[in-house]
């Protein structure tokens, strides 16, 4: 792994205005935001598979898209192979947008049902010029139907989604993501919606493509479990900021911020016979329009204090490598 950093996020944020009725106008011309992302700083080095792990609606996949610009952020900067592509425009963002791609996590939406498999993968390749004939575009449509395991490929070309299994078409979406050999791909959490059997599958094809094209991941997921196994660092998002950030192995085997602790406690042990401790979150999660004053997880934290209502904590160095936003991780 290089230790080169491909990807930059500084003081990333995206917010989104909240659209109010009349009467809610009238009442109170403030605008409200939902604080989406809020103030997310990292890095991820060139090789690197980097995970972004949370709940649901922590902010994990707007960050994803904003770093891509598929969502334009609010404020921040995000710099890539040296460029900050925040300040490119829409000519320059196509040319780079070659080297930046995503995998979805639905396959069943995030691919056209009334486009053939050939004319979903070729679709790229039209739109970026990669070929100069139809033959050479058949050459490279097959030849990305073979690497994620779709063979023989002329069994697959003139399918529809509809003829295809949950992994087949997530296959498929990653054979349109590599056909355009980017160097950084932002993965949506991309075997949440495949079955446990064929999730292994779905693993082995994106690691073998990374393996042969060097490419730099973000690993959107919600499961520690399999971060654990396939990213070198993380980090952990709460209600739109980072709380936790280190190598994996230090984030499973020593977690220090409440929330990660809570996070690998709820990670199942394959061992009817182990008595896991628990770790108690009263409350829910709070609304990212109004968020609490001081630390996001005072509301639900056992151990919150007085400076944990008052003062939001900083991401700080506890050691090497290891980020923690807690004031009583100091």
């Amino acid at each position: 792994m290089n230790g080169e950093a491909g990807l930059k996020v500084v003081n990333l944020r995206k917010w989104f205005p909240v659209r109010k009725g009349i009467v809610s106008t009238l009442l109170s011309r403030k605008t409200e935001y939902v604080r989406a992302v809020d103030d997310v700083s990292f890095d991820v080095k060139k090789g690197e598979i980097f995970g972004l792990a949370g709940e649901s609606g922590c902010g994990k996949t707007t960050t994803g898209k904003t770093i891509l610009r598929l969502l334009e952020p609010t404020s921040g900067e995000v710099y890539f192979e040296g460029r900050n592509i925040t300040s490119l425009n829409k000519l320059e963002m196509k040319k780079m947008r070659r080297k930046m791609q995503i995998v979805y996590q639905d396959p069943y939406q995030s691919i056209n049902p009334r486009m053939t498999v050939f004319e979903i993968i070729s679709e790229p390749i039209s739109i970026h010029k990669l070929a100069d004939s139809l033959a050479e575009t058949e050459e490279i449509v097959y030849k990305s139907l073979e690497d994620v395991e779709l063979v023989p490929a002329e069994d697959f070309v003139n399918r529809f989604p509809h003829e295809l299994s949950g992994g087949q078409r997530q296959r498929v979406a990653i054979a349109r993501t590599m056909v355009l050999q980017p160097s950084f791909i932002i993965a949506d959490e991309p075997i949440s919606m495949l079955d446990v059997s064929i999730r292994a599958g779905i693993m082995k094809v994106m690691l073998k493509t990374k393996e042969a094209q060097g490419i730099t991941y973000i690993f959107i997921t919600h499961d520690l479990a399999y971060a654990r196994h396939i990213c070198h660092r993380g980090a952990i998002m709460y209600l739109g900021k980072i709380v936790e950030m280190a190598s994996m192995d230090n984030l499973v085997k020593n977690p220090i911020h409440p929330y990660t602790n809570a996070l690998m406690m709820a990670v199942p042990v394959p061992d009817p016979t182990y008595e896991k401790a628990r770790a108690v979150i009263s409350g829910e999660v709070p609304t990212p329009i109004n968020p609490p004053p001081g630390c996001r997880f005072n509301p639900r934290c056992s151990k919150a204090s007085e400076i944990c209502r008052r003062e939001e904590p900083e991401l700080l160095e506890m050691e090497n490598g290891h980020f923690v936003a807690c004031h009583h991780a100091i």
